[in-house]
Parts: C-alpha cells; sequence; structure tokens
C-alpha cells in the first residue's frame, strides 16, 4: 500500500518537473520551408590566363629593383618593364677579371723561373761535360808515369763528374714536374675565376626585364601584400608582374575555412565590384583550394581559395586587382525541413534532436544534410508539426522522456 503510494507520488513529481520544463523550455515547429545558403566572401578580379614576368635568374642572392614600370601600363612587345641594379654583378665581374690577371702574372712567373732553373742546369751541364772530357783525354792511367794515389784520384774525379751529370739530369726533370704541378693548380684557380667571370657578365646582360606581347602592365603581390617598387630587394625568380589576357576573367575570393562548408564545382555566384557597385556580375564556381591557407603572414585565420569563372568580360572596366564582394549560392532548396544548428547534437553515432511529447522531450535520432553556420537540412527523422527544444533539456526531463512509458 505504501509502496504503490510512493510510486503514484513519484511519479506525479516526475511529471510535474517534465510539465515544468516544457513551460519553459523554448521551442520550434518544424514545417517545410525554403533552405536558402549563401556563403560571402571578398576578393579581387584577376584574368584566367595571364603571362607570368619574373626577376631574372641569374643572381644567386637577392636583386635589388632600380626601376619598373607603373601598374596599369599598357605595354608593348618588347618594351623595358624592370630593370635591376647590377653594381654586386659589376663588383663580382671586376674581382674576378683581377683575379685572372693576377693568375696570368703568376703563370708567367713560374714559367721565367722554370726558363732560369733550367738555364741555370744547362749551363751547368755544358760545364761538366767538358770536364769530363778533360778528365776523360787527360786520364792517368798508367802505372809506370803516375803513382797510385794520382791514379786514384783522377779517378774518383771521373766519377764524381758523371755523378754531377746524374744530379743535374734529375733536378731538370724536379725542376719540370714542380712547374708542372704548380701550374696546374693556377690553371685550376683561374678556370673558377673564369667561370665566375662569365656568370657575373651574364647577369650583367640580364638585368633588364622585356614584355614578351602587348598587354596590360599589372602588379604582382608579395607574400606579405606589398606590390614590388625601387628599392625592394628580390630573389631571382620571382614573380614581379603580369600580362593578363582581358578576354576571360575570373574572381579570386577568400573564404574562411569554416565557413566554406559545402562549396562545390558550379554553384552560381554573384559579384559586385567595389568601384562599380551598381553593377552585378555572375559567374559559376570553377576551383576551390584543395587546403586552407593563411591570407597574412601574421594571422593565423585560414581561407580556402575559391575561384568564380565571369560570365561577363569587357576589358574597358573589367580590369585585374579591382576589389569585391561575392555571394556563392551553396543551397536554394524549396519545401525541406530544417533545424536551427543549435537545436542539433551530435556525437560519434549520429545527430539527434529533442522532440517535445506530451510528457517531456524524447531524444530522436535524425539524419541531416547540408549545414550552414545556423541551419541543418533534415533529411529523415522528423515531420511536419513536430516540435523541438532549441537547446539541450535538463536531466529530469530526459530521464522522464526517456522512459518505456513515454
Amino acid at each position: 500500500m505504501n509502496r504503490c503510494w510512493t510510486s503514484t507520488a513519484l511519479a506525479v513529481l516526475l511529471a510535474g518537473c517534465s510539465s515544468s520544463e516544457v513551460a519553459q523550455m523554448p521551442t520550434l515547429a518544424i514545417e517545410p520551408g525554403d533552405f536558402h545558403f549563401v556563403v560571402y566572401a571578398d576578393g579581387e578580379l584577376e584574368a584566367v590566363n595571364s603571362t607570368p614576368l619574373t626577376a631574372p635568374p641569374g643572381g644567386r642572392g637577392p636583386m635589388v629593383i632600380s626601376w619598373i614600370a607603373p601598374a596599369f601600363t599598357s605595354v608593348s612587345a618588347g618594351d623595358v618593364v624592370a630593370r635591376f641594379d647590377g653594381s654586386e654583378f659589376q663588383r663580382n665581374a671586376d674581382d674576378a677579371d683581377y683575379e685572372i690577371q693576377k693568375l696570368g702574372l703568376a703563370v708567367a712567373n713560374k714559367q721565367r723561373e722554370l726558363s732560369l732553373s733550367l738555364s741555370g742546369l744547362t749551363n751547368e751541364s755544358e760545364i761538366v761535360g767538358l770536364e769530363m772530357e778533360m778528365a776523360d783525354k787527360f786520364n792517368i792511367d798508367d802505372p809506370m808515369l803516375y803513382s797510385q794515389m794520382e791514379i786514384i784520384d783522377s779517378m774518383s774525379d771521373g766519377e764524381y763528374l758523371g755523378a754531377k751529370t746524374g744530379y743535374l739530369d734529375r733536378m731538370g726533370i724536379h725542376y719540370e714536374t714542380k712547374s708542372d704541378a704548380e701550374m696546374s693548380v693556377i690553371q685550376t684557380q683561374q678556370s673558377t675565376f673564369d667561370a665566375k667571370l662569365q656568370f657575373n657578365q651574364n647577369g650583367l646582360s640580364m638585368l633588364e626585364v622585356s614584355a614578351p606581347h602587348d598587354g596590360m602592365f599589372v602588379l604582382q603581390k608579395n607574400w606579405y601584400g606589398n606590390l614590388p617598387r625601387a628599392g625592394e630587394a628580390v630573389f631571382p625568380g620571382t614573380r614581379l608582374a603580369t600580362l593578363p589576357d582581358l578576354g576571360q576573367m575570373q574572381a579570386s575570393l577568400f573564404v574562411p575555412e569554416v565557413e566554406a562548408n559545402g562549396i562545390k564545382e558550379g554553384q552560381t555566384t554573384t559579384v559586385q565590384l567595389h568601384a562599380f557597385p551598381d553593377r552585378e556580375l555572375t559567374g559559376t564556381v570553377s576551383q576551390i583550394s584543395k587546403s586552407a591557407q593563411p591570407r597574412e603572414r601574421d594571422n593565423p585565420v585560414k581561407y580556402f581559395t575559391v575561384k568564380v569563372l565571369l560570365d561577363q568580360a569587357d576589358p574597358e572596366w573589367l580590369l585585374p586587382g579591382q576589389r569585391l564582394d561575392a555571394a556563392i549560392t551553396v543551397a536554394d532548396q524549396s519545401n525541406v525541413m530544417s533545424v536551427p544548428a543549435q537545436a542539433t547534437f551530435r556525437d560519434d553515432a549520429g545527430s539527434w534532436v529533442y522532440v517535445q511529447s506530451a510528457v517531456g522531450f524524447e531524444r530522436r535520432i535524425i539524419e541531416t544534410g547540408m549545414c550552414s553556420t545556423s541551419r541543418c537540412l533534415v533529411n529523415k527523422g522528423l515531420k511536419p508539426g513536430d516540435r523541438i527544444a532549441l537547446s539541450e533539456p535538463d536531466m529530469i526531463g530526459r530521464s522522464f522522456a526517456g522512459s518505456p512509458s513515454s
């Protein structure tokens, strides 16, 4: 008797709590309607096809721009559009030429030393040869006329002159070998400086950048967002500018990583230039970057780059570099059900909402489609007229609604 009364009292208590929760919980009735999802982004106008103009590839380090043509200048094929400071190339070339001349003098000095050394050895060899002829001519070998000591001294003189001749021959070979080795070292050094001189002379011949064809000269921004200018140092091969083909234009958009969900190729886009806000352009998404990257060096926010091919092209007013705003239509559907994003809950198992019932709120699994930052499409799990909680109910209400009797 007491047990039944307790159970009944607990049920009444829970129902009272649930009714109070239902009365206080903000809810929303689900009805089919329109789902319009637009992503807004900013960017700039650019040509689909363009010819890049880069810094000369001749240098090994940064090159200083001495002059560059103004942006949006009309140029003809062969016109010089940029010049670079060649003082470093000239200084290096002069240094290399000076070293080459020094090595040339060293070669001449080595040749002169070798010539003098060999000449001295030749002269000495000739003297030794004369002494040997004299020794042979007046050789003392008759024991009847000369003493034993005189004969021995004469023989020693002959042996000495023969040994000296061999020594002089070996010294001549030594001097020639040594001179050849020293000359090889000098020639190696000379080859190095010859290459350095040629490299810097080539650099001096490539200090100008010329337009390969007619077009509009459009400066290219660097990583810091700055345009190239006189006095700035750039690395060889750095893109300085482009000559765009104005016959086909596109918008280059920067979409924040958190807002890029659902953007696909082929989606309709409207574009408005800051300079012509009363003229609306249309286009379609043609390309999306594979990964998000920061736009600024010191800003960690990442953006996807989205290319939008424009339907219009007019060289009179559609020019590269113009700032613009764009609206990408990611979804535009009618007679579909959607729920606020804050009313949708998720885990690894799936998504759900809390649907109001007679006694509280029940957790119901749903299948969601595309989600914007504010709403999510619902493909399965809800029907027209369902009323859902706009925030998560408390534990009492969910416990009651989750019981078998609910």
